[in-house]
């Protein structure tokens, strides 16, 4: 199995749409067997997907995303877990256990799904800082 985190520092890049450098991670049985970084250099939703899909990823964990790239990784058979940020290795770590969970690891600002779907992927800013 492959795992993709595009990464800033260590973290996980806030939003993978920009995102300059993805780190692969190879998995057997359940363990760590290898890990490379690659370069994201692609401009385009297109070049970026067609790149992630020869790299071979089976998922892809994310902060933010645009709908229209992940459509495609998801339409690739790319699962994407989104919304997530913090270090590198705590979030491989729970991937591992199975514990990263919709709420382990949230990514600031965002507003999760309600009950009724009112929410779905909403960001939320502090009124100060939203666009006027």
């Amino acid at each position: 199995m492959k795992i993709g985190i595009p990464i800033l520092h260590g973290r996980v890049s806030p939003v993978f749409d920009v995102a300059r450098r993805l780190l692969v991670v190879y998995l057997e049985n359940g363990r760590e067997t290898a890990r490379v970084e690659k370069a994201l250099d692609h401009d385009g939703a297109t070049v970026r997907v067609r790149h992630v899909i020869e790299i071979g990823l089976d998922v892809l964990i994310c902060g933010a995303i645009s709908q229209p790239i992940l459509t495609m990784l998801s339409v690739a058979g790319v699962d994407v877990i989104q919304w997530k940020c913090g270090d590198v290795n705590e979030i491989l770590d729970a991937f591992m256990a199975g514990q990263l969970t919709e709420d382990a690891f949230p990514l600031p600002g965002f507003v999760k799904q309600s009950r009724h779907g009112r929410n779905q992927g909403e960001c939320r800013l502090p009124l100060g800082k939203r666009e006027r």
